[in-house]
């Protein structure tokens, strides 16, 4: 009998460590380094189907590509068209070295759709790697997921990236998402949610690589999807005394979203860069459409024309597509502090030449997706 008793005790000890055993060896992500193969035509190193996550939901998207120039890498070749690498630290391109060159991350998920991981080499990156950027190409699960759980998967890449820094070109420390449309949106989440508590489960249930951080140094967004609960308010405000041909119904509805914005915005206490607060005030017109937070948005609108006029070389023609594709945007020709120019960024960290904006700067087709249900595009 105390036989059988030691032995069940034992049983119980062993299932018992059993999931502690299994949580450790799924955080054992990591790349391996002779699985690279090259392009030599764009001068790049490249890897995909790496796993950034132990438990993931769908592999279709949760796996990532990783583009690196091949000044940042030596590159031993296997004999079977793949390659064993290590950090060339001396290398530069584009006035960068393994250890500065920043890192850049698409978030193309127009109408937060999905975002396919790559299965192969993407020619698109090389405007970006000739730039000197390390372009980190994650996967993401989409709306049919439900929310976050695309946030949730870019996040667990970056956390990945940096688990294996050490092993791999780029300053962690620099990383940048980009998106447009619904890629806008998640970017802008990218951005503000870094590290954040409220994310832990989410990532702890794909098994995301603990003790590293996810924010990140940057995030650009093109005309992002937010605040759906009141774009329709906000569009009536911005853009509701344009127009005529209401009936006097309708025109009652705008009027009423129109005024239901300055409630929200009044409500909200933005602030600017000086922490002045900025609000919406009556005019003559009986539209409240004076104010600081008036001042603060006409201020952006010039900010951004100036900087149209000094990165644009004239005769300037847009392309039918704008230069921007599935949920991305064509060229990162502005870097830093919420621009792409590089002049916000440290000294070690400045480009000397960044891809022009007119590039085809995204994986894809070269087209815009449709607008998806709800959203403009």
């Amino acid at each position: 009998m105390k036989q059988l008793l030691s032995a069940l005790l034992t049983l119980c000890l062993l299932i018992s460590a059993l999931p502690l055993a299994l949580a450790q060896e799924e955080t054992a992500l990591t790349i391996d380094m002779t699985k690279w193969q090259y392009n030599a035509d764009d001068g790049v190193y490249w890897q995909v189907g790496i796993a950034y996550c132990a438990s993931p939901a769908d592999l279709t998207y949760e796996t990532l590509g990783i583009f690196v120039p091949q000044a940042y890498m030596d590159g031993v070749d296997n004999g079977d068209g793949t390659y064993t690498c290590t950090v060339h630290s001396t290398g530069e391109q584009n006035g960068y070295t393994a250890a500065t060159a920043p890192i850049v991350m698409p978030v193309e998920t127009a109408g937060y759709a999905a975002m396919a991981a790559p299965t192969g080499y993407v020619s698109s990156v090389a405007s970006y790697t000739d730039a000197g950027f390390v372009y980190l190409y994650a996967g993401c699960r989409g709306r049919d997921a439900g929310a976050p759980a695309g946030v949730t998967d870019l996040e667990a890449a970056i956390r990945f990236y940096r688990s294996v820094a050490e092993l791999l070109p780029g300053d962690t420390e620099r990383i940048f998402t980009f998106g447009m449309s619904g890629g806008g949106a998640q970017s802008a989440l990218m951005g503000a949610t870094g590290d954040s508590e409220l994310y832990t489960p989410y990532l702890e249930a794909i098994g995301a690589v603990e003790g590293y951080s996810d924010a990140v140094y940057g995030a650009m967004c093109w005309c992002p999807i937010t605040n759906l609960d009141t774009a329709d308010a906000a569009y009536e405000w911005n853009m509701g005394v344009a127009r005529d041909g209401l009936d006097e119904e309708m025109q009652a509805l705008s009027d009423a979203l129109a005024a239901s914005y300055v409630d929200t915005i009044n409500t909200l206490a933005l602030t600017d860069a000086e922490g002045n607060v900025l609000t919406l005030d009556g005019s003559a017109l009986g539209v409240q459409d004076t104010g600081s937070y008036v001042d603060a948005l006409t201020a952006l609108v010039q900010r951004s024309l100036n900087h149209f006029l000094e990165d644009t070389t004239f005769p300037y023609t847009a392309s039918a597509s704008g230069g921007m594709t599935r949920g991305g945007m064509g060229g990162m020709d502005r870097m830093g502090g919420g621009h792409m120019n590089g002049d916000d960024l440290p000294d070690d960290a400045r480009p000397a030449d960044l891809p022009d904006a007119a590039h085809d700067g995204m994986p894809g087709d070269g087209t815009t997706d449709p607008a998806q249900p709800g959203e403009d595009g």
